[in-house]
């Protein structure tokens, strides 16, 4: 099932303040599918759709494994719709019970500046996340998704730091003594080109193992790196 979550008809026409509520409505419609086993789901996202399927991971007990593509270790703003947007402030990209969820700011800075022109942006990122407080505030609570998660990033993203990202979100793994598999295969390629084979043969081998298992726990060990 592929679900749209904004700029469709009916949809929020930008990502701004999502409703994470809105997910429990696709639970609600694959559970009563008879080819689909209620609360047995894998999220798989792809950059910012992986920032949105770790989140929703760990905070619904229907997700039981996510698949994180160029992933994001914590919640960013949604992107402005133009410069005027963008100096009346930024905005959460998602919300929970009518609020804005808590974000990393994109310092106002001529790196962001160049990153927005080129759409070259993974200095731009970079430099907020060293805002140590705000990602301790928006990091995504991957620790608490009940089943394995395989994390997909490319070590020539222009977009963001995946492959940074991705590193920090498997520390968080390890600090917290997570007891499902996880793993971290590192493409050498650039975003969003997870169409090569290194990339499939590790998503498809993990979606094997996924559901061969009613239980969604692996019995190999964790991996701290792919």
């Amino acid at each position: 099932m592929t679900l749209a979550y904004f700029a469709g008809q009916g949809l929020p026409a930008h990502l701004r303040a999502i409703p994470l509520e809105y997910f429990t409505t696709a639970f609600r419609w694959l559970s009563s599918q008879k080819e689909v086993i209620p609360g047995e789901y894998t999220l798989m996202g792809v950059s910012r759709g992986a920032e949105l399927a770790l989140l929703v991971g760990s905070m619904y007990p229907e997700v039981n494994a996510v698949v994180g593509i160029a992933p994001s270790s914590v919640i960013f703003p949604g992107q402005p719709t133009g410069v005027i947007d963008a100096l009346r402030g930024q905005h959460s990209a998602w919300s929970v019970q009518g609020h804005e969820t808590a974000f990393v700011p994109i310092p106002y800075s001529w790196t962001a500046l160049r990153g927005m022109v080129t759409g070259r942006r993974t200095r731009m990122f970079e430099e907020a996340l060293r805002n140590a407080g705000a990602v301790e505030a928006a990091a995504i609570p991957v620790e608490k998704t009940r089943g394995p998660i395989l994390l997909v990033s490319f070590t020539q993203d222009e977009i963001w730091p995946s492959t940074l990202m991705a590193n920090q979100l498997m520390d968080r793994l390890k600090n917290n003594n997570f007891p499902y598999f996880y793993r971290h295969s590192a493409c050498n390629t650039i975003h969003s080109n997870w169409s090569i084979e290194p990339c499939w043969t590790d998503i498809l081998s993990f979606l094997r193992e996924r559901h061969s298992s009613r239980s969604g726990v692996s019995e190999q060990p964790a991996y701290r790196n792919g």
